[in-house]
């Protein structure tokens, strides 16, 4: 095996008030099972997190204007594509809120697998959906979500944790 490509990247997490989380939804191409995560990506050469979070939000979502707000999670996470490139990739998690009924405007992005969905989950859903089997990405998203509700932000940053390897697609999302 190749040594990995190092990869930082971004993912945030946008709530609205009435505590829904906004995720986006991509599709395995080998098995057609969907699988949902934050909005995110990787960092543009010279780019912040802040900033690569700020430009996913307005690339993927639509939001051009938000004031993130720290989340203090990491997922770190081996990823190999399709043609069989490996990267290591180092995700920073932010904290987005967004008013009710905000819509969010999915993109077919031009370098990376096209969305197929976006959808707003109350934490309840998303615990029913995950006892269903569907892939959620970070796995325990309803409980850290809610944790960070009752106790604000971690302390410190914490490993939210993710798939040893991630075979999705030929771009990472």
């Amino acid at each position: 095996m190749t040594r990995p490509i190092e990869r930082e990247g971004t993912r945030i997490i946008v709530l609205d008030d009435d505590l829904r989380v906004l995720l986006l939804c991509y599709v395995d191409e080998k098995t057609g099972e969907p699988h949902w995560v934050p909005p995110g990506g990787g960092l543009e050469e010279n780019e912040t997190h802040e900033d690569a979070a700020r430009r996913e939000l307005a690339e993927e979502v639509g939001v051009a204007d938000v004031t993130l707000q720290p989340c203090n999670w990491t997922r770190n996470f081996l990823w190999v594509t399709k043609r069989g490139s490996v990267y290591r990739c180092h995700e920073l998690f932010f904290l987005a809120r967004v008013k009710r009924g905000f819509i969010a405007s999915s993109a077919d992005l031009e370098d990376g697998e096209p969305i197929h969905d976006t959808r707003w989950w109350t934490l309840a859903a998303l615990r029913e959906a995950r006892r269903r089997g569907v892939d959620i990405q970070p796995r325990r998203l309803p409980e850290l979500i809610t944790s960070m509700l009752r106790n604000g932000p971690p302390a410190a940053p914490i490993d939210v944790g993710a798939d040893n390897v991630d075979r999705r697609g030929d771009a990472p999302h």
